[in-house]
């Protein structure tokens, strides 16, 4: 049998893991609420970074703000450790997988090499390339590491499995997950910028949609290799090159 799934997967390389296929119908009703908890809590931690950044006299710096991101990764790994032993899940449900390591490694690795060598290009041939000297790119890589790395284990890890198998629908549990995982963006930009509640949404709609259309890229790459891997580095790609323009 492990042998017929390789063999699919080979010749159908688009195709999800059958690893990862083989996890959903094992999540229901209860695995969905505590899912929806999961992401709430995470969501809480967002407006709680939110106001912790209002609190100080001046924007925190790189470190403060990977010191804090580190925290919060402890506090939901701790979280989701409980949860999963309480469900007896083990961590290859949420992303822990070495069955393709290797390649979400590789996958993710080429995938942001290029987009963040692209970037970086169009950058530089406009003119805007900012300067990233001394420890500063070491500094935002560590950074951005942890929070694409906290989003996926939470959003791609154990949400959206979840609720993709409770919903025995994949692209219901999908689409949910990736509409929670916009919003969930929108409450600390709103403690940066507390517009009246229409124009906010007016001038920050994109801040849900964009990271609702690449929730479905984020999905995928976890569940081609049901590892955490290939998503996390091409999400700290996508960080980074905001920096690097």
């Amino acid at each position: 049998m492990p042998e017929r799934h390789a063999a699919a997967e080979r010749r159908a390389w688009w195709r999800l893991s059958a690893e990862y296929e083989a996890q959903l119908p094992r999540f229901g009703r209860t695995d969905a609420l505590l899912a929806l908890a999961v992401a709430a809590l995470f969501t809480l931690l967002v407006v709680l970074s939110g106001l912790w950044y209002n609190s100080r006299a001046e924007f925190p710096s790189i470190e403060a703000r990977t010191r804090l991101g580190l925290a919060q990764l402890t506090v939901l790994l701790v979280v989701l450790g409980v949860l999963a032993a309480l469900r007896k899940q083990d961590a290859r449900t949420f992303g822990f997988s070495r069955t393709h390591l290797g390649r979400s490694l590789l996958v993710g690795a080429v995938l942001a090499a290029l987009f963040l060598g692209a970037a970086r290009a169009i950058a530089v041939a406009d003119g805007t390339a900012p300067e990233l000297t001394g420890g500063i790119l070491p500094n935002l890589v560590t950074y951005y590491l942890a929070i694409g790395f906290t989003e996926e284990l939470v959003w791609r890890g154990w949400v959206t499995p979840r609720l993709e198998g409770a919903f025995r629908r994949r692209w219901v549990g999908v689409v949910v997950a990736g509409a929670l995982f916009g919003l969930m963006h929108l409450p600390f930009t709103y403690l940066m910028d507390p517009l009246p509640l229409g124009k906010f949404l007016a001038t920050y709609w994109w801040r849900a949609a964009i990271p609702f259309g690449w929730h479905f890229v984020f999905w995928y790459l976890y569940g081609r290799f049901s590892s955490l891997a290939a998503p996390t580095l091409f999400h700290l790609a996508l960080n980074l090159a905001g920096d690097m323009m």
